[in-house]
């Protein structure tokens, strides 16, 4: 298997905060030359370090997938009571709702797997698989903004 590169895609640097630097989710970094590369690349954070998109992985096919083509960047987390789950952090905005994006969460609904669909602008949404439904729960993303709980029916996203 190929490694991958994040080569001139810039994407986590808009959609995932950077605590080092008090940059929060949705910004662009101000080290960031967007699509072209991070200027303190060498003396990154931490968190820069160790972050790894799920493109970056192995996952989501060639580089036409990745994160600077597709516009989200995916990425594995907890969801609390429920376990891991895959979020897509949307880079440009409208970007949840390409044909790309929705193909991608109904295949990982499918197979069972909880997706989050973080937006730009809006409220973000999660998405769980048929028969996962609970009607107590509330999830919160990281900002504390009460996230729309759906459940999937097959067929019907």
């Amino acid at each position: 298997m190929e490694q991958r590169i994040c080569g001139k895609c810039t994407a986590c640097c808009k959609t995932h905060a950077v605590y080092e630097l008090d940059k929060p989710a949705g910004n662009w970094c101000a080290h960031c030359n967007i699509g072209q590369k991070c200027r303190i690349y060498k003396e990154r954070p931490k968190s820069c370090q160790e972050f790894k998109c799920v493109w970056l992985m192995g996952n989501g096919g060639s580089k036409l997938c990745r994160p600077d083509k597709v516009e989200i960047v995916a990425d594995y987390r907890n969801i609390p009571g429920l376990g891991t789950g895959i979020f897509f952090f949307e880079a440009v905005e409208g970007a949840l709702n390409s044909e790309f994006t929705k193909k991608w969460t109904r295949r990982n609904l499918e197979i069972g797997n909880r997706v989050v669909h973080v937006s730009l602008v809006g409220n973000s949404k999660l998405y769980l698989p048929d028969g996962e439904e609970n009607p107590d729960m509330v999830f919160r993303t990281e900002s504390g903004e009460e996230v729309e709980i759906i459940t999937f029916v097959s067929g019907k996203f």
